[in-house]
């Protein structure tokens, strides 16, 4: 179920993942926040993966769109 939201939500851009821009990393994260998609165990590292990104980086765009999550 994660990985399909993933993939649902990255197939929304005609570009391959590692083509798209920081807006719509930035996009496709917050789709997946509203889904409730980072609840799930692994799914930051998941998405790190899908969009050739560091986890680290998926945290930040996190912080960046929802502020502090701790």
């Amino acid at each position: 179920l994660m990985s399909s939201s993933i993939q649902n939500a990255v197939n929304q851009y005609p570009v391959p993942p590692e083509r798209l821009s920081i807006e719509e990393k930035l996009e496709i994260i917050k789709t997946l926040h509203e889904q409730g998609t980072f609840l799930i165990k692994g799914s930051v590292a998941e998405v790190a993966r899908v969009l050739n990104s560091s986890e680290p980086t998926i945290y930040r765009y996190i912080r960046e769109l929802f502020g502090n999550t701790d």
